[in-house]
């Protein structure tokens, strides 16, 4: 799927990218993303899995 989203870019486009990103490695269950947060990363996932969880306001 990654790379559908990549898929119009060209060679430089994605070293680019490549350059600029930095490997994390989390241990499960880590929050890397709260509501509120500053939208200031792109996370791509290359191994594992995430788990995307929204509460409601008034906690159902």
């Amino acid at each position: 799927m990654i790379y559908d989203l990549l898929a119009g870019l060209g060679d430089a486009e994605i070293q680019a990218i490549g350059d600029g990103s930095t490997t994390i490695e989390l241990e499960a269950n880590s929050q890397i993303y709260a509501p509120g947060d500053p939208a200031e990363s792109l996370y791509i996932v290359y191994a594992g899995e995430v788990k995307i969880l929204h509460r409601r306001h008034d906690s159902r």
